[in-house]
Parts: structure tokens; sequence; C-alpha cells
């Protein structure tokens, strides 16, 4: 499970290696007995903040054939600050609109929305708005002073 988690600026740096996807959540199929879920691997995907802010990068990427159809999303936040940026779901290999996502039973309580964070371009998740949407699906903001390497 993947719940609670801000995730921010994926692709802020352009990786030109075969593959590279620059992906906010990316999903891949491993062969049986080789330490991953095989060809049934999936995950829940809940209450988090996915914020974009490089044209290039995507919210979805996944090499298992069934898509995202066999992970759980809901309750989350998406938003790009690209000006103009239209988010795809699910995923780069598919892409649809975020209505139809959530016709299909993925993300019904989610949104594409701001997240507002008091300062996110200087890189500062710590803090949400009151108004917050994230605040509104159940985010809870995360204490950065006891997450990360800190002097002993």
């Amino acid at each position: 499970s993947v719940v609670n988690n801000v995730i921010a600026f994926p692709g802020q740096w352009d990786c030109t290696e075969p593959g590279c996807d620059m992906a906010g959540v990316r999903s891949s199929q491993h062969p049986p007995n080789s330490g991953g879920g095989g060809p049934f691997s999936s995950f829940t995907f809940e209450r988090n903040i996915v914020l974009l802010n490089n044209p290039n990068a995507t919210l979805f990427y996944t090499t298992i054939p069934t898509g995202m159809n066999n992970m759980t999303l809901d309750y989350n936040v998406y938003w790009s600050l690209v000006p103009g940026a239209t988010l795809q779901f699910p995923s780069t290999q598919d892409p649809t609109t975020f209505a139809e996502w959530q016709a299909e039973g993925q993300d019904v309580h989610s949104v594409v929305a701001n997240p507002l964070f008091t300062n996110a371009t200087n890189y500062d998740f710590s803090s949400l708005d009151p108004k917050s949407p994230a605040l509104a699906l159940g985010f809870v903001p995360i204490d950065t002073s006891t997450v990360g390497p800190r002097p002993f």
C-alpha cells in the first residue's frame, strides 16, 4: 500500500536512459519467483498528493498488460503547476480523461485540484492551506521534522 504521501515533481530532471518515463506512479510486472508479484501484482494508492511541474512528466506508467486495472486508487489529489496542462488517466499507454477513469471505478473520490501547499515552488511540502482538498479527503500532513537525514 502507498498511503499518505506527497509525490512531487517527478521528471524534474529529464532522464535520458531507455525506458525512463518521468511518471509520478510506476507499476511494473515482474516474472514469477523474481521477488515481484508476477503478472497479478497490485497495490493500493490512497490519500496521496501527486504534484507535477514538468510538461513531459506523467501521472502513471505501467508495464503490466492489464494496465492499472488490478490496482486500487482513491482519495488522491492530482495537480500540475504547468499552465494549461492536461492530466492523463490512467497511464501513458492508454490515456483517458479523469471522468472516464472514474467511470471505470478508479479514483472515484479523488480530485484534480490544487492541493494548496503554502510554498510548493520552494519544495516545502510540509504545510497545506486549511482549505486544501487533500485534507478533506483524509490526507494527514507530514511532519518533516521527524523524517529524512538529521544530525545526531
